[in-house]
């Protein structure tokens, strides 16, 4: 027929097995990448490169937010 592939790729085929382990190598990864994008946000709020959310500033100094 035309306009169709000559040949096409078998299909893989997709077992409860494989897609958890695909989700965990996903999941793994993310973890990473969200564990050193914290570290670094760390290092920058030491450096002074980036300004604290509201949250930080109360999380590192609860003493600024005490009631007088």
């Amino acid at each position: 027929m035309p306009g169709l592939p000559a040949q096409q790729e078998p299909a893989t085929s997709l077992t409860p097995e494989s897609f958890l382990r695909w989700k965990e190598e996903r999941d793994s990864h993310l973890r990473q990448a969200q564990e050193a994008a914290a570290a670094q946000r760390l290092l920058d709020l030491d450096a002074g490169r980036v300004a604290p959310t509201g949250k930080e500033l109360y999380e590192r100094h609860p003493e600024l937010f005490a009631d007088y």
